[in-house]
């Protein structure tokens, strides 16, 4: 499971064996490993903790992960998406059932998507 702090999400200290990514994340934030971008990426400033501050992503009820922020959204492939410019964030799907994966169209009142997370107490 990752962790949070001041300076964005993090999974340094994590033992492989429970990071789910078969050992491939690098906390230094260069290159990826078959394809798969572990580390929080910044146009330009490819994941320097300094940024990672500005960026924001909040979890809605029912709905999608909303991030704000300067992001890169990359496909499988490693290849940037791209991001509406008049947007101040992005609505990334958690339901499964938007028709413009990897973002959100609103399909999930239709699904009855039910999702609350909480932070534990």
């Amino acid at each position: 499971m990752a962790r949070g702090g001041d300076q964005g999400w993090s999974l340094r200290g994590i033992p492989a064996s429970s990071r789910g990514d078969g050992g491939r994340y690098n906390p230094a934030g260069a290159g990826r490993a078959s394809g798969v971008d572990r580390a929080p990426r910044l146009p330009g400033e490819m994941g320097k903790p300094e940024n990672m501050s500005q960026v924001k992503v909040s979890i809605r009820d029912h709905g999608p992960l909303l991030v704000s922020g300067p992001i890169e959204v990359l496909d499988g492939e490693g290849k940037p998406l791209t991001l509406p410019a008049e947007k101040p964030q992005v609505a990334l799907c958690r339901c499964g059932a938007s028709a413009n994966k990897p973002f959100c169209d609103g399909a999930h009142k239709s699904a009855g998507f039910q999702s609350t997370v909480r932070c534990p107490s």
